[in-house]
């Protein structure tokens, strides 16, 4: 009821190929499944490798067992039992076949084709020679063809299936893309011409190599299908050369293979004048052997040449970790990523009633095409991309005069904007501009993924900055507007450290009693950090409030940290971010080990993006417990990623308040040009302290460690 149905379904969908190995039991390609068979090694055989595979595996099968059946009459003694065991045994498997995937066991398969072999080459002869023997003597006698073709799959070969192939990537010139396009469209219009999904069309592109690739691009249905063709290209100039222009050294074929190695003839669509290059290389080589080659010194230029053709492909490879990860395509393709970003993340217009969805990019329009889910349109990053000579064929029907203006009159339209960032770091030019995007128009994250390199973010019209509220952990609430010229605050960093054997537990009774006092101080408003509890008991809470939130004449906020020793918290606070005219406060919460997940990056990356936009901040408060600045020996600390960020604002003062993480050993301040640290924490110590921060009218901060009685009842 569903195996043979999902075979038929595999072959049905690509009746040539079909839909790959290991497919036919999954729904989905991250699809976990118990079983992965079919019942039925024919209908497998069918759906996963389509009519190709299926004539290949099971044609080999019958052209076998009809040559030892041919020869059988002829043999007596052991090659009649070996040639009568050998049929029985695959008439069997074939029958067996038709309710298990009895060729899909290892154990089988292995045994099966070894007998084959062994069978075949003792029972078969051609004119009174076994088949073996000839097959030996024939490689030996074009040895060189054979290795030369076995070296250039090891360095031309390309994985088109693999999901991060470097294929997908068409690294290439514009001439090169135009003729794969030019391919693509006459397979789905009929004419050679640069058309694109929304019905625009350039003018006709046709080329060669457009018409020879026309038939793969057919069949495979992939943006990877001129890859077939660019490796069938170079293994036909190698038999031609072989076999037709009696190019038959070892030296010859390999000038031909590594010309297509540099070339990287199999890594991207090829231009017209690739193509005739790698057809033209043939009289090349000819030339050399009839000339240089031929010469008094022919063994010197012999070496030199091999020489220069081995260090050609060292250079190429450049390190042996470096090519396998290429050969194992472990690296992801950043221009496709960029696009899977944008089509997984613009949400349909049914769901947010826009008009339209548009991404902004500076990727080639056609290249989105190859892999875009047609959720949204295309429109240019900056004046200076690819056709713009002709923007109203390729990118719209749009006025592309100020795409400022361009991008402003159709948020009004009630568009939605997106933003794929892969590439805009590419130079100064187009860094200058997504700047400039960031002070016209309300540019936030949406996604961060590819270490930063392929992130989507939303373009809005600007709006009017108003602080949010934070929340409160009593009833005073806080309100940033009111916060007076001159203020102060407290950040008390808490950790219910497990008592050692030596030391008196520290309580929840310790912790209040400590901070009790503190209510009485005044402050303009207080953060505790950490644990506010021992436990996740919410009925805890009111406690706290009695004894000091509420107590308190200020507001107090929270900010969680600890999720070490509590991963889950009473209070519901998480990343906070408000501010002033003049100061901007960001309360992050991040993972143990000063890591953070890609909510917390969204938030804080957005915050500073918010920041841009007031220019009159003069200082940037940031409280995160377990950001760790006193030890940077891990470089997933997000310390490193969050200094990167402030760099780009030398104006600024930028205070970071965190727990003390350096067990009394390291510093707990530090001053890095704009960048100021401070740790502190409350665990019931002899260093328990917090944090006091003055501002001044004139901007300037000050900030103590002010102590705290240690208490062990």
């Amino acid at each position: 009821d569903t195996l043979w149905p999902q075979a038929i379904r595999g072959f049905v969908a690509n009746p040539l190929f079909g839909s790959g190995y290991g497919t036919l039991s999954k729904e989905g390609n991250q699809q976990f499944t118990e079983a992965d068979s079919t019942d039925n090694n024919f209908l497998r055989t069918l759906g996963e490798t389509g009519l190709v595979g299926f004539v290949s595996f099971y044609g080999l099968i019958m052209v076998s067992m009809y040559q030892v059946g041919k020869v059988l009459k002829d043999k007596t003694g052991i090659f009649a039992a070996l040639g009568i065991g050998y049929l029985a045994g695959a008439a069997g498997l074939l029958v067996n076949a038709i309710y298990i995937d009895v060729f899909a066991s290892s154990k089988v398969a292995l045994t099966f084709w070894a007998l084959s072999g062994l069978t075949l080459s003792a029972l078969t002869t051609k004119n009174g020679v076994p088949i073996f023997t000839r097959l030996v003597s024939h490689l030996k006698n074009h040895r060189n063809f054979y290795l030369i073709l076995i070296l250039s799959m090891f360095l031309l070969h390309q994985n088109p299936l693999a999901e991060n192939s470097v294929l997908n990537s068409f690294d290439v010139s514009r001439q090169a893309t135009e003729n794969f396009v030019s391919a693509r469209c006459f397979v789905e219009t009929g004419k050679f011409s640069l058309c694109r999904p929304s019905g625009l069309e350039a003018n006709a592109k046709f080329s060669a190599y457009s018409l020879l690739l026309v038939p793969f691009v057919w069949i495979f249905h992939t943006p990877t299908s001129y890859y077939y063709l660019n490796l069938l290209i170079v293994i036909s100039v190698l038999a031609v050369s072989y076999q037709y222009l009696k190019i038959h050294s070892f030296l010859g074929l390999l000038f031909i293979v590594v010309f297509a190695y540099e070339g990287v003839f199999t890594s991207g669509p090829l231009e017209d004048g690739q193509l005739l290059r790698i057809l033209l290389v043939p009289i090349t080589v000819i030339i050399l052997e009839k000339t240089l080659l031929k010469s008094k010194r022919k063994n010197i230029i012999r070496l030199a040449i091999t020489g220069g053709l081995v260090l050609a492909i060292l250079l190429k490879l450049n390190s042996g970790s470096n090519f396998l990860e290429h050969f194992r395509n472990e690296n992801i393709v950043l221009k496709k990523q960029s696009v899977f970003q944008a089509n997984g993340n613009i949400p349909l217009t049914t769901m947010t009633g826009a008009y339209e969805n548009f991404l902004i990019t500076t990727l080639s329009p056609y290249y989105i095409d190859l892999y875009a889910n047609n959720s949204y349109r295309t429109l240019p990053f900056s004046n200076s991309q690819d056709y713009m000579d002709r923007a109203s064929q390729v990118w719209g029907e749009y006025d592309f005069g100020s795409l400022d203006s361009l991008y402003e009159k159709l948020l009004k339209e009630n568009n939605l904007l997106f933003l794929a960032d892969y590439g805009v770091a590419d130079n100064k030019d187009t860094l200058q501009e997504f700047a400039t995007l960031r002070k016209n128009f309300d540019v936030r994250y949406k996604t961060i993924e590819c270490d930063e390199l392929c992130s989507l973010y939303t373009v809005s019209e600007l709006s009017e900055k108003i602080s949010p509220i934070p929340t409160p952990v009593g009833k005073n609430s806080l309100n940033p507007v009111d916060l007076p010229t001159e203020y102060s605050f407290a950040i008390i960093s808490n950790k219910f450290e497990p008592a050692k054997e030596v030391e008196l537990p520290y309580t929840y009774s310790n912790f209040l009693s400590k901070i009790a006092p503190l209510s009485q101080e005044k402050f303009d408003f207080s953060v505790i950090t950490g644990d506010v509890t021992p436990d996740n008991d919410k009925t805890k809470i009111p406690t706290l409030q009695v004894l000091y939130a509420d107590a308190a004449s200020y507001p107090v906020l929270y900010s969680p940290g600890n999720y070490d020793l509590l991963p889950n918290k009473p209070l519901p606070q998480t990343s906070e971010r408000f501010f002033t005219d003049r100061d901007y406060f960001i309360l992050l919460n991040i993972g143990p080990d000063s890591k953070i997940n890609p909510d917390q990056r969204l938030f804080v990356y957005n915050a500073i993006l918010e920041l841009e936009q007031l220019p009159n901040i003069k200082n940037l408060f940031i409280i995160a417990h377990d950001l760790n600045w006193q030890d940077r020996s891990d470089p997933k600390n997000f310390i490193h990623a969050l200094e990167s960020k402030l760099a780009e604002f030398p104006y600024l003062n930028s205070y970071i308040f965190t727990a003390d993480h350096g067990d009394g050993i390291l510093p707990t301040e530090m001053e890095d040009g704009n960048l100021h640290y401070y740790a502190s924490e409350v665990m019931n110590g002899e260093r328990d302290g917090y944090l006091k921060v003055s501002v001044s009218k004139q901007d300037s901060v000050v900030v103590q460690n002010v102590s705290l009685p240690n208490l062990t009842r």
